[in-house]
């Protein structure tokens, strides 16, 4: 287990997020943090008010390494540096980028940024039961030949120019618990960092600057050396890149896509009044007792479960989410290209085999987190999704979802035919209408890819199935027998003197000395 310290850091993740988009144009404001929306002054009249935000969110993915020193090495973090001569493996080959209209990726370089040498995480030492944890630069364990510590770089890319600049923090990272699947994540964030922390509450390294929006034209990718983790970080990736292409050339994983943009939305401080609190609470609001002025609306952050958001509870008896979306006024779009890794290893009937990956991927704030459920009676895999139905603009909200799955699983789930199989999808909205949505399928030499795009929210289901053409049995042709004629035999008469013989033959000829009469 790690120490309280560190536990506390992981809290401050639930604050940060990716950049918010609030025109169509080119993106070039700085990040907007779910703090801004976060313990507020509480308007004039309301008691005990509460603010709640949705679509706002951190990725997995960790940027300071966590290391055991001491102890036992039973939990602990490595964040993947840039292959060099001396890390050749548990690092981050290249990072690089192309323009949607282009087929040429362009390769970055890690920058010169660094923190600074006194820097608190850096420096973090705290004794606990289980050992010493440290911060610590990147280093292969000696008897394990496992990655320890290690802290994420910024890479530059020419010409991927963002509101800040062409900087990018990259981060892959492990998050290691012996003898269970380890969480694998991904992560690439537009920044501008100066060389010193501005002071400002965030969680490391981010208080070195600011965050912006992708540029809105650009596919993204990076190729992984994974090592031994490649077996062990799980098979379902859950993310935020649209269209991703997934390859997996030995331990080295290639993964590429373009950032995805969720709508964020928050309801604004509401009073006590209006929301569903326990019964003793209830009765002093009504009764304005004065105690309930807390002076600052606290602030709660909607889990990102669609399962959580929509289970029907004593409280909330339509579910949370169906509660909360008449109260969601919606903020802004938010980039990301993040993706996380989970234990899940398939399905029940057709496991994912260790190495290789499954890819969900959505823009909506609610989803499944966890794998596409597979349902036997109408052989489909379906993954339910939420969001607002409209957008900052006004303008309906639509929804894309992606899922890429290696080829052995569909073929194992639909049939080993899938070469020219049809995709069907069917979404579904929550009162069991159909929802209009466009789908498309491709496939490569690893993986099947579908698309679905266009459908609204709010709460849809969408189904996928793989139509397999059956495979017709070549017939059995029956043997031609060829049937020689017979050969028609002549008689002639032959003669010598006063003796006459018949001979008959195919081609018949007197002997010597008789003549043919």
């Amino acid at each position: 287990m790690l120490p309280k310290k560190f536990l506390v850091g992981f809290l401050i993740i639930g604050f940060t997020f990716g950049s918010v988009q609030h025109s169509l144009g080119e993106p070039t404001e700085k990040l907007i943090q779910a703090i801004d929306y976060s313990f507020k002054p509480t308007p004039a009249g309301m008691l005990f008010a509460r603010e709640t935000l949705m679509g706002f969110e951190g990725g997995s993915v960790q940027y300071l390494g966590r290391t055991t020193t001491k102890g036992p090495d039973d939990s602990w973090i490595a964040a993947f540096e840039p292959c060099s001569e001396k890390i050749t493996d548990y690092c981050i080959e290249s990072v690089s980028y192309r323009k949607s209209e282009s087929q040429k990726w362009i390769n970055g370089s890690v920058s010169d940024w660094k923190p600074t040498v006194n820097d608190p995480g850096l420096l973090d030492v705290g004794y606990t039961a289980d050992g010493e944890i440290r911060h610590k630069e990147f280093f292969i364990h000696p008897e394990t030949g496992l990655p320890r510590g290690g802290y994420a770089k910024v890479w530059n890319l020419p010409g991927a120019i963002h509101g800040g600049g062409e900087g990018y923090l990259v981060g892959a990272s492990v998050s290691f618990q012996r003898n269970q699947f380890q969480t694998f994540g991904v992560g690439i964030t537009p920044i501008k960092f100066g060389n010193t922390p501005t002071g400002r509450v965030d969680f490391w390294p981010f208080t070195y600057g600011d965050r912006f929006n992708f540029p809105r034209d650009i596919e993204l990718q990076m190729k992984i050396r994974m090592g031994k983790f490649k077996e062990t970080i799980g098979t379902w990736f859950n993310g935020r890149i649209l269209d991703p292409i997934l390859n997996i050339d030995g331990s080295t994983m290639t993964l590429s896509g373009t950032p995805t943009r969720v709508l964020a939305a928050h309801t604004g401080p509401v009073s006590c009044e209006n929301r569903v609190l326990s019964t003793e609470v209830m009765e002093r609001c009504l009764k304005r007792d004065q105690t309930l002025d807390t002076g600052s609306t606290s602030t709660l952050q909607l889990n990102p479960s669609i399962e959580n958001a929509t289970n029907l509870t004593s409280s909330y008896p339509k579910g949370l989410f169906e509660y909360l979306e008449p109260l969601l006024k919606p903020i802004g779009y938010i980039s990301h290209w993040s993706g996380t890794t989970s234990g899940a290893a398939g399905t029940s009937i057709c496991p994912i085999s260790p190495g290789k990956l499954a890819i969900v991927s959505s823009n909506a704030a609610l989803y499944s987190t966890s794998p596409p459920v597979w349902s036997e009676s109408d052989q489909t895999l379906a993954y339910r999704v939420g969001s607002i139905h409209l957008d900052h603009t006004g303008a309906t909200h639509r929804g894309h979802f992606n899922l890429a799955v290696p080829k052995d699983f569909a073929q194992c789930l639909w049939g080993q035919n899938i070469l020219n199989a049809r995709a069907t999808v069917a979404v579904t909205n929550a009162d069991g209408t159909n929802n209009v949505a466009t789908s498309v399928l491709s496939q490569d030499a690893q993986m099947v890819y579908f698309k679905v795009a266009g459908f609204t929210f709010s709460t849809p289901q969408i189904k996928i199935k793989l139509e397999v053409p059956q495979i017709q049995p070549t017939p059995t042709q029956t043997p031609i027998t060829t049937v020689k004629p017979v050969p028609i035999q002549k008689t002639i008469t032959c003669v010598k003197g006063k003796v006459t013989k018949k001979i008959k033959a195919v081609a018949p000829k007197c002997p010597a000395g008789y003549k043919k009469k």
